[in-house]
């Protein structure tokens, strides 16, 4: 089955929401400083330990991605959200011409899957997160029914293909 770019994304950023754990006792020791490096902070940490940060979990969504062929930047900054100037990361996809914010860590470990910031443009994205480079412009969102028009038009020839259910259709909110 040839499976389109947008699905790979929604694929692989609906597995990171299900089944990895932001890893909070990790960012407490670094605060503290007692932590020295971490495989929290790697795509190993996120796909092989299922426990991240931030960084861990956008390298992992990047390697999945560009190892499928898909353009997938990582992106560094912070969250500006109560005075945060923690580190953060997320990342950038590219379809086609055209690039989003995808931040796989936004509501990481609530039940379901958040698409809030899922395939964002600049405008949204700013609202939270504050870049600390220069990254490509992502003028527009992309549109989430598309992937849900696709998954229902294609149930039954997806789970064939050995796409996991839970990853097709899990509970979506914003």
């Amino acid at each position: 089955m040839n499976i389109p770019p947008f699905m790979k994304v929604w694929i692989t950023y609906s597995y990171i929401q299900q089944n990895v754990d932001y890893d909070t006792a990790y960012v407490c020791s670094v605060k503290a400083g007692m932590a020295i490096g971490s495989e929290s902070e790697t795509a190993f940490g996120a796909l092989i330990n299922k426990r991240a940060v931030s960084r861990g979990i956008a390298e992992a969504f990047a390697l999945v991605l560009n190892t499928a062929g898909i353009e997938c930047l990582v992106i560094k900054g912070i969250v500006n959200l109560a005075n945060s100037e923690d580190e953060y990361y997320w990342n950038m996809v590219k379809l086609g011409i055209t690039y989003y914010h995808v931040d796989a860590v936004w509501h990481i470990g609530d039940k379901g899957v958040n698409i809030s910031r899922f395939m964002k443009c600049d405008r949204e994205f700013i609202r939270e997160h504050r870049w600390v480079a220069s990254y490509p412009t992502a003028k527009i969102d992309y549109m989430f029914d598309e992937i849900d028009i696709y998954i229902n038009e294609r149930k039954t020839e997806l789970w064939a293909a050995n796409i996991d259910k839970y990853l097709l259709e899990p509970s979506v909110f914003e």
